[in-house]
């Protein structure tokens, strides 16, 4: 009885042994198909012997891929990726082929990549010259798309070579950031900023990418949803004289006017010789306060308004005086600005001054 036992047994095992053999010489045949067959037909261009190779290595791999013995195998889930990488490349080719594959094949060959560089390293250099042989091979496709204006195309290969270098546990932020680019090129503003957030995410061209992302939101209409994004950013990056100055001229656009000025002065108090934001801060200012002017000019005789109006509109008018005439002893010929400070000066009777700017107007015409 002890010896059947035992003859059961050893039965038992001699029949799992076998079988955990044959699934292992499933795994080879794919790896053989693959390597040996398939991959020397693809380079030779012999696209009938390496569509036949690879459904070979797919059907051997789509075996192992399932069986107990083998399906956590990490030489397993390197082939699957290769395989199927493979599958879907051919089936671009020919619609025709490989029924089976489908769009997300190519998810499941980055997932098995993932998977094998993950639970062992066994096939990590393997893994990792094939990612980046590949993902060299869609850059030359990616800038020659871009080249030639498919921007949209580009994009795509973009956002795919994004995608390979997650197999390898790598976040490849430069393909992203290209991603964005072309579809900024493309005047796709919902990619653009779906691709730029990405890259603030990772921390990448940071801040500047804030800028990036607030112009894309205003290109695509969402004027709120960018300034929101600038306030968020201003609390990340405090210091950053150009989003203090970028949501000035939002606000300023959505006639914010105290949120406005408070922004300018924030950017020039950051920078004294960041000359746009003195110019800014001053035409906006200049702007405030001819407004002033013309709404008290426009009231009844003896309106009580008027004088308050006036004077509150002088007060405006030196206020802008400040940033405007720093930005003329930095740039002393610029008519826009001499023409703001002569008008300026006039209102508020400095007549000497006024006669100073206007004679330098006329000069600098």
């Amino acid at each position: 009885m002890k010896n059947s036992k035992n003859w059961f047994l050893l039965a038992a095992l001699a029949l799992t042994t076998g079988f955990s053999f044959a699934q292992k010489a499933v795994e080879t045949s794919a790896a053989v198909e693959y390597k040996n067959n398939f991959q020397g037909a693809f380079m030779q261009q012999d696209m009938e012997k390496a569509k036949s190779s690879l459904t070979k290595a797919k059907a051997f791999i789509d075996e192992a891929a399932v069986h107990p013995d083998t399906k956590e195998s990490p030489k397993t889930l390197y082939l699957k990726g290769e395989i199927y990488f493979f599958a879907v490349l051919l089936k671009g080719m020919d619609s025709t082929s490989f029924p089976e594959i489908t769009e997300q094949s190519m998810d499941e060959a980055i997932a098995s990549w993932n998977k094998s560089y993950t639970i062992s390293n066994k096939f990590d250099a393997d893994i990792e010259e094939s990612i980046e042989q590949k993902k060299g091979l869609i850059d030359m496709g990616a800038i020659a798309m871009y080249n030639a204006k498919q921007y949209k195309e580009a994009m795509a290969a973009y956002d795919f070579q994004a995608q390979l270098s997650t197999a390898i546990n790598k976040i490849d932020t430069t393909a992203i950031y290209f991603a964005g680019i072309c579809a900024e090129n493309d005047k796709d503003w919902d990619n653009a900023v779906k691709y730029y957030t990405k890259c603030a995410d990772y921390g990448y061209k940071v801040p500047e990418i804030y800028k990036t992302i607030a112009s894309a939101l205003i290109q695509s209409g969402k004027t709120t949803e960018a300034t929101a994004f600038l306030e968020k950013a201003i609390e990340k990056a405090p210091n950053d004289k150009e989003l203090h100055y970028v949501i000035g001229t939002f606000y300023m656009e959505a006639g914010e006017d105290a949120k406005a000025t408070e922004s300018l002065r924030k950017a020039v108090a950051i920078d004294p010789k960041y000359w746009d934001a003195q110019y800014q801060l001053g035409a906006h200012l200049q702007s405030q306060g001819t407004k002033l002017r013309t709404e008290a000019n426009a009231l009844k005789l003896n309106d009580p308004n008027f004088d308050k109006m006036i004077a509150q509109s002088d007060e405006f008018y030196r206020q802008a005086a400040v940033p405007l005439e720093a930005y003329i002893a930095a740039i002393p010929d610029d008519k826009a600005v001499l023409t703001c400070l002569s008008q300026i000066h006039r209102a508020l009777k400095n007549n000497e001054k006024a006669l100073e700017y206007k004679r330098r107007l006329d000069e600098a015409k």
